[in-house]
């Protein structure tokens, strides 16, 4: 059994109430003997009797319906075969394999933390979900729950930079049926950097094959140096609703 809001299952403390007040306000009456009302013992200890059954009984109520306030309130879901657990939904998986992504927090990949979430969210889909997968590459992949676990478990980091605004409007715009186009991009060098003062800049098509033009010394360094300013420069433009822009195929083939 799972719960759709297990935090709630703190208010089972408060199931602790009714048990506290009622030994708090037990009170032993005095026994005072009078001889002309001795025949009354036997029909009191049966008064008594009765009463403390009602009194359990009415602790047992107050406890089991403060259980039932939490239970409800955390939304219990039991998974049982050929039954869907929640309506017919669509739901778009944003899986960022971006370059950050391979950086290690606690002994593990970000991303296999980012991929166990998303077979997380896979796992409690039905049949009847329409489900897709989107990575850094923008592509929105369409399949069943299995097709699409199977897809996150071969995920690995990717030099692309997933732009979580843009990822946002496309699985908004595939959730509301319009189409989407595909993410494209092209290669126009290749940095190497060897040293503060030297480098080479190599040119190359835009599906990365070598053009033969090559540019080294000091200027392959400034080229190198007017790069790494423009990444810093460029997450500063993020922060003011701007973003980063991919060259495209056409026009890096161009260069």
């Amino acid at each position: 059994m799972t719960f759709l809001h297990p935090w709630a299952l703190a208010g089972l403390v408060a199931a602790a109430v009714p048990i506290i007040l009622h030994l708090v306000q037990r009170r032993e009456p005095p026994t005072v003997m009078f001889p002309a009302v001795r025949y009354l013992i036997d029909a009191t200890r049966e008064h008594q009797r009765r009463l403390r059954v009602q009194h359990w009984l009415l602790l047992a109520i107050r406890t089991l319906l403060i259980v039932a306030l939490v239970l409800a309130a955390a939304g219990p879901l039991i998974a049982r075969p050929g039954v869907a657990s929640h309506a017919p939904s669509a739901m778009v998986v944003v899986l960022d394999n971006s370059a950050s992504s391979a950086a290690i927090a606690g002994g593990t990949r970000r991303l296999d933390q980012l991929a166990r979430a998303a077979d997380g969210a896979l796992a409690r889909a039905t049949p009847n979900d329409a489900l897709w997968l989107l990575t850094a590459d923008g592509i929105p992949r369409r399949g069943d729950a299995a097709t699409l676990r199977g897809m996150v478990k071969q995920v690995v980091p990717s030099a692309r930079r997933l732009d979580l605004g843009e990822a946002v409007t496309t699985a908004d715009r595939v959730l509301s049926g319009a189409t989407t186009e595909p993410f494209r991009f092209g290669f126009a060098i290749q940095c190497i950097s060897l040293g503060r003062n030297d480098g080479i800049v190599d040119f190359v098509n835009a599906d990365d094959v070598p053009r033969n033009r090559s540019i080294t010394g000091r200027a392959a360094a400034w080229i190198k140096e007017m790069i790494c300013r423009y990444t810093v420069m460029s997450v500063r433009l993020e922060s003011r609703g701007l973003h980063y822009g991919w060259p495209k195929a056409e026009l890096a083939s161009g260069l």
